[in-house]
């Protein structure tokens, strides 16, 4: 088994326990300029401490929501849009945390 195979087995189990206990981790996501929705799983954090970069001594830290997604499933893009338990976001960029099997992207929530 490769370690990617292993990363997105143990993945897939963690998200089918996590769904389990809470219900649900469904969500809709749409590629930038596309009008069909794919249903995926993940898991939205909310209030995560970011600290941006910056050449400066004193980095400054800001909250932000992000999203992680199974790349099993599929490949979010800058752009997309992600709907999940009512609210509406747009994915702004990729960051630090993913890997072969997990997408994790900074999220900017839509207004209704």
């Amino acid at each position: 088994m490769s370690e990617v195979d292993f990363l997105r087995q143990h993945d897939a189990a963690f998200f089918a326990a996590w769904a389990g206990v809470t219900g649900g981790l469904d969500a809709s996501y749409s590629a930038p300029g596309s009008v069909t929705p794919v249903t995926c799983q993940v898991l939205v954090d909310h209030d995560v401490d970011q600290f941006l970069p910056d050449d400066d001594a004193a980095p400054v830290s800001i909250m932000a929501t992000k999203a992680t997604f199974r790349r099993e499933q599929l490949e979010p893009a800058t752009g997309g849009t992600l709907v999940v338990d009512g609210n509406t976001y747009r994915l702004l960029q990729r960051v630090s945390g993913s890997d072969p099997s997990l997408s994790v992207w900074t999220l900017e929530k839509v207004a209704p």
